[in-house]
């Protein structure tokens, strides 16, 4: 369950903090992307940008 504004997500029957707060553009919700991500058993990775300039 998400509710506007909240940093706390409900998956399972236990509560998890987002370390951000949900937020709404028009009728859509947002989650930090990444703490979501793990909660759902997602394994996230940051590569460092590659330098493509001559």
């Amino acid at each position: 369950m998400l509710t506007k504004l909240s940093e706390a997500v409900w998956l399972n029957d236990k509560v998890f903090s987002l370390g951000k707060s949900v937020t709404t553009y028009g009728n859509e919700f947002y989650v930090p992307l990444r703490t979501f991500s793990e909660l759902l058993g997602a394994e996230i990775e940051y590569r460092e940008p590659a330098n493509l300039s001559g």
